[in-house]
């Protein structure tokens, strides 16, 4: 499980308390480490798709991944939003906008769905 921004959440600051606390941490949490196994992954795949629920922080992290990679972005993609493009932030940004960063390859097959996750990811599925 790849949690990239597990340090800003409920559950980061659990474990901070409980470090600060001197207990010995059960869990294992490095986000280079993580970083590391997500770009091999991108570096490695014949093919790549993704599918973003939301956006911000995870989205982001591996758009990175594939931005980089050796054949530069993912060849299918579906982003599940209730934000829009016009507020600017990632979490609405299309996935053709990743395009020119080459975070999506030119010839990509990708669908923005402007729904409730809770919603919309059910209905994918079944």
């Amino acid at each position: 499980i790849y949690c990239p921004a597990i340090a800003d959440s409920g559950i980061g600051m659990m474990v901070w308390g409980r470090i600060m606390k001197g207990e010995k941490n059960k869990i294992s949490i490095d986000a280079f480490d993580d970083m590391k196994e997500i770009i091999d992954l991108a570096w490695t795949a014949k093919k790549s798709g993704i599918i973003y629920i939301g956006g911000g922080v995870p989205k982001n992290f591996i758009q990175q991944s594939l931005q980089f990679s050796k054949d530069n972005g993912a060849d299918y993609g579906i982003q599940i939003s209730t934000d829009q493009p016009q507020w600017g932030g990632s979490s609405g940004a299309p996935l053709q906008e990743g395009i020119s960063w080459g975070k999506m390859k030119e010839r990509a097959k990708f669908v923005n769905v402007y729904c409730d996750a809770t919603i919309a990811l059910p209905m994918i599925i079944a």
